[in-house]
């Protein structure tokens, strides 16, 4: 240890200097002993100071924060951060981009009767004029909504008859993909034409009152007017129906019929002759191969042709009205395979009385055959006599009988049908039509009694073969057959030996080129 007042190195550790005998101070700093084992003890402390260590720490935290902002997005939360709300909602991610929607046009194509309403009928376009393929037209009226939906630009809104007269406003509602637009229009359409018929039923004037094309118009008033000038008001039905009772009329009668029309309908009238001395009337059916078609004729006791005379046609249940025309006749087309029951009826007027007839016509196909049986009856219905003491219009039927042409030998009644006027009739073989702008044509036959044939050649006058030609062939038994000819111009009708067939009757009617020609042969 040094001492402090001469500056000897002690080797002991005594308390006194050994030299100078001075006291030696142990703690002191400058003491070398305590200096050299202090250095050789502690090592230099090259650590910061605490202050320095808040200064570093601040400095990291802020460039740590600078460089999260930029990587992590601002609306980012860390659950549970101290001062964060638990209970907060996250916002959902929304996409801001609007769809465009496309403009429309709406404008009214039509407007139309049928009837029973109006029919407002729009067409809906989109701004590059192609047509709106969805959405909802309406058009309001008094705080009611008729709509309809948009097809292919087209669409048929249905109103009210109060409508008639109004202005509307016709709304394209739009939808996400169109803008809504609307238009205005008045409501004016086409009145319905309208016609009364009427016909006597059972001592009733049965009165229709219907549109042009035969649909009934119900719940609507008929104004009856007598020749006294008493008027009545009558109702017609569902089916536009109505009738007056005139039992006890003795006399010939004129009724006024008026109907005044509403609006959707114009009005019409007629004016009745009731007659108690009416005209007899008859039904002719006739089924035609070579149309195809039942042929209908209407006629008076002379043979006198009715026109515009409404018949009733019921072919296997189904029934069907048609209208003669001014022959007074109606050809309706008959080509379904199978046998049709038809049966016809006139229920007569305030001119004529009712007529009916009926006729069978069975039609199979089988190797190129179509046959045809034919029934055919006639009830006329007369209705000309007064019974003055009963006051009551009594009923009388005419049977209309069959006749025999013992000329031809051949049945004319409504079974077969009439020999045309230029035909010849020849009772041992063929027969020919003088035309000099066609060629002749004639049958040759050849019947075969062992395998119960009959064979049939359709040629011309120099015996040129007709193939691919249709020839009737009709039995006396009713059985009437339509048959071509092969490329030989033969047809081989084959006969059942029970059927009792003993006369056979063949027609070509012919065509542009060639003649018609006909043959009757005894089997």
């Amino acid at each position: 240890m040094k001492c402090n007042n001469c500056g000897y190195y002690n080797k002991t550790n005594e308390h006194y200097c050994e030299k100078c005998g001075s006291p030696l101070d142990k703690n002191s700093y400058n003491n070398p002993v305590r200096k050299y084992k202090d250095v050789a003890k502690t090592p230099k402390d090259s650590s910061f100071s605490t202050t320095q260590k808040i200064i570093i720490a601040i400095a990291i935290v802020a460039v740590l924060m600078l460089v999260l902002s930029a990587v992590i997005p601002s609306d980012f939360q860390i659950p549970n951060m101290a001062g964060q709300d638990n209970n907060t909602v996250e916002e959902p991610i929304t996409n801001d981009t609007q769809v465009e929607k496309l403009n429309t046009d709406i404008k009214v194509g039509s407007i139309a009767n049928n009837g029973e309403n109006i029919i407002v009928n729009a067409v809906v376009t989109d701004s590059n004029g192609y047509a709106v393929n969805s959405g909802t037209t309406s058009i309001t009226v008094n705080d009611v909504k008729y709509s309809g939906q948009v097809k292919t630009g087209n669409v048929d809104v249905y109103l009210p008859e109060t409508t008639i007269g109004t202005t509307v406003t016709i709304v394209y509602e739009g939808n996400d993909e169109y803008n809504p637009s609307q238009t205005t229009v008045q409501i004016e359409v086409e009145k319905i034409n309208t016609e009364i018929e009427t016909q006597i039923q059972d001592n009733a004037l049965v009165i229709m009152l219907k549109t042009e094309n035969n649909n009934p118009i119900n719940d609507s008033v008929i104004k009856v007017t007598y020749p006294d000038g008493t008027q009545l008001e009558q109702q017609t039905d569902a089916n536009g129906k109505t009738s007056i009772n005139i039992e006890g009329y003795t006399e010939d009668t004129q009724i006024k019929l008026s109907y005044p029309g509403s609006s959707m309908y114009n009005p019409c009238e007629k004016t009745v002759n009731l007659h108690f001395n009416k005209t007899d009337t008859k039904l002719d059916a006739q089924y035609d191969q070579t149309k195809e078609a039942i042929n209908i004729k209407l006629t008076d006791s002379a043979n006198n042709p009715i026109p515009d005379a409404m018949l009733i046609i019921t072919d296997n249940a189904d029934d069907k009205q048609e209208k003669t025309n001014a022959e007074g006749t109606v050809e309706m087309p008959l080509t379904e395979k199978g046998q049709h029951n038809i049966s016809i009826k006139y229920d007569g007027n305030d001119t004529y009385n009712s007529a009916n007839t009926s006729i069978t016509v069975i039609i199979s196909d089988g190797n190129d055959t179509n046959t045809t049986n034919t029934t055919n009856t006639t009830d006329n219905n007369t209705n000309n006599t007064v019974n003055t003491s009963s006051n009551t219009v009594n009923t009388t039927v005419n049977d209309t009988n069959t006749t025999v042409n013992d000329t031809q030998n051949a049945t004319t009644d409504n079974n077969t049908q009439i020999l045309k006027d230029d035909v010849s009739y020849n009772d041992t073989g063929n027969n020919t039509t003088t035309d000099d702008t066609k060629i002749n044509t004639n049958f040759e036959t050849q019947i075969n009694k062992e395998n119960s044939s009959v064979k049939i050649e359709l040629t011309t006058a120099d015996h040129e073969k007709l193939y691919g030609q249709y020839v009737e062939i009709k039995l006396d038994n009713g059985t009437q057959i339509k048959q071509k000819t092969d490329e030989n111009g033969t047809i081989t009708l084959d006969v059942d030996p029970d059927s009792n067939v003993k006369q056979i009757e063949l027609i070509y009617q012919g065509d542009e080129k060639y003649s018609s020609a006909r043959n009757v042969i005894r089997y």
